[in-house]
């Protein structure tokens, strides 16, 4: 009996370790470690290839930086690329030594892969973040200067988004979101198609849905309003099997493009005239609010007043050079000043 118990103790000791040992890691788990590893900022969530004021989430990401168009004989190269950490106060990234470019030569970067290794905290009194990069071509390391813009500021034309990168998870992740979706474009999207044999608009644009069959990366033509070589776009298929291109800036237009299973939600709650209204971009007398903000996106500045017993609302305009103000009787547009 007593050799028994000898033979046991050994394994009951080394079993209760293992108890121990498996409970004290739960325990850290679930614990104080989730408090401590909790992110300061919000990851990348591959949904929008340009970050605003939150380029922190880009850190571990990949980017692909779009190849520009050469002009004055290339003279004028990529302007916020550095060699060190002083960004504008130092160098340019792969300067050329005769000083025959400004800023970084094209040729030198164009078409490389960068990855995003730190973003630093804006300095006081600057307009810019600096962001860390390895330039996985060059095997080498440079400094971004990234500008955080105000969305407003874009959507009224102030200013326009200037990130010469495609993310490669936001490629990835827009492929898996959108392919074999339907959508409806207004004329403003409409207008932005691109025939991939010629490069040019497309001469016969059908009404009605698209689907989306691929996304990818499609060199455009040689003309004065492109200021890239390459744009991010969606391969689109209309009813009757014509094939269009259009650029992500017009598919990520929630005011521009709309899921198909939306515009027809549209078009029932408010009947073809006004829905076809919408889609050309005409205000109209007897329109809702929710269309006309779809048309001119939100005003700049809004007036509730009472009219005859009724509830006016006037929004004014100050960005659109062909809208000054629509002003709203009960929630219908009952004025249009032009």
């Amino acid at each position: 009996m007593a050799k028994l118990l000898r033979l046991k103790y050994p394994y009951i000791i080394v079993f209760l370790a293992f108890l121990s040992l498996n409970l004290s890691a739960q325990m850290t788990v679930q614990g104080p470690k989730a408090k401590v590893t909790e992110p300061t900022t919000a990851a990348y969530d591959s949904l929008s290839n340009y970050l605003w004021d939150e380029p922190e989430a880009y850190v571990g990401q990949r980017l692909w930086l779009i190849p520009k168009k050469k002009i004055a004989e290339g003279r004028l190269g990529y302007m916020d690329f550095y060699k060190s950490r002083r960004g504008h106060y130092g160098e340019h990234y792969k300067r050329d030594e005769s000083y025959s470019v400004t800023g970084t030569p094209i040729d030198a970067i164009a078409g490389h892969s960068f990855q995003v290794i730190e973003v630093y905290p804006k300095e006081p009194g600057r307009l810019v973040q600096l962001m860390k990069l390895y330039d996985e071509e060059a095997r080498d390391t440079c400094y971004y200067e990234y500008s955080p813009l105000n969305p407003l500021d874009v959507e009224y034309g102030k200013k326009h988004i200037d990130f010469p990168f495609i993310v490669y998870g936001y490629m990835e992740k827009t492929k898996q979101v959108h392919f074999g979706k339907q959508y409806v474009f207004n004329y403003q999207a409409s207008g932005a198609l691109i025939d991939p044999e010629t490069g040019e608009r497309p001469s016969n644009i059908p009404e009605g849905a698209w689907t989306c069959q691929d996304v990818l990366i499609f060199q455009l033509p040689d003309n004065p309003f492109n200021q890239t070589t390459c744009a991010l776009c969606y391969k689109m298929v209309a009813g009757n099997g014509v094939i269009a291109l259009l650029p992500d800036a017009q598919m990520t237009n929630k005011n521009q493009v709309f899921p198909l299973s939306k515009a027809n939600a549209l078009k029932k709650k408010y009947g073809s005239y006004f829905y076809n209204s919408m889609l050309s971009g005409e205000v109209e007398i007897g329109m809702s609010k929710e269309l006309v903000e779809i048309i001119c996106g939100q005003p700049d500045d809004v007036t509730n007043v009472a009219i005859s017993g009724a509830q006016g609302s006037h929004w004014y305009y100050e960005h659109d050079p062909f809208l000054s103000a629509v002003y709203f009787t009960n929630g219908k547009v009952s004025s249009i000043v032009r």
